[in-house]
């Protein structure tokens, strides 16, 4: 890669960075053009070299973020090992994903809590309605191999899966604590169930 390349891919980059930061402070309504170039050091005409909007930028970040999620949720369906030790891998994953990207999935939650505050291009119901459809397959397979209870529906499982996993990570995002072993509990939990 030559020098020019290099500086290029590094001001696209910081362009990224800077930006995913200030949308996650602030929101996407909350941060202008203008609060974008000073964060990133660059021009405008820079910052529109690589993104033909405000909107574009956004909706890169929220892709890029969100394709990796879902990415990470289907290593779990393909993984070794049984449905609890995928479920558990998943976790893991995510955990070392969001703590690698903070800013990112700060974004991520703060859209979802508000997402008339996002650019109007991205469909978050739809982003949610597929990470929850793969989680329902992860369940469904379950089922199959014989490792949940009879009469069990894997959306259910799905739905209690990731109402008490999504609690806790969204915590964990926002204050930076991460207690990797209360999800590991929180998945034996809904597996051995609270009865005596």
């Amino acid at each position: 890669m030559t020098s020019a390349a290099k500086d290029s891919a590094n001001l696209r980059d910081r362009i990224v960075d800077e930006a995913t930061r200030l949308f996650a402070k602030q929101g996407f309504a909350g941060t202008s053009v203008r609060e974008l170039v000073e964060a990133s050091n660059c021009t405008k005409p820079a910052l529109y070299y690589y993104f033909d909007s405000k909107d574009a930028l956004f909706l890169e970040i929220i892709e890029t973020h969100s394709g990796a999620i879902e990415n990470l949720m289907r290593l779990a369906i393909d993984g070794e090992g049984s449905l609890r030790q995928r479920i558990h891998g998943m976790a893991d994953a995510f955990v070392a994903y969001a703590q690698a990207n903070p800013d990112a999935m700060k974004l991520m939650i703060r859209i979802e809590g508000a997402p008339d505050d996002s650019c109007a291009n991205f469909d978050f119901e739809a982003n949610e309605e597929s990470h929850m459809a793969i989680m329902t397959e992860i369940f469904a397979r379950g089922a199959t191999d014989g490792e949940l209870r009879d009469g069990l529906d894997p959306t259910d499982c799905a739905l209690a899966l990731a109402g008490a996993l999504h609690f806790q990570f969204s915590e964990a995002v926002m204050k930076s604590d991460w207690d990797r072993a209360r999800y590991h509990r929180l998945i034996d939990l809904l597996f051995e169930g609270i009865a005596p």
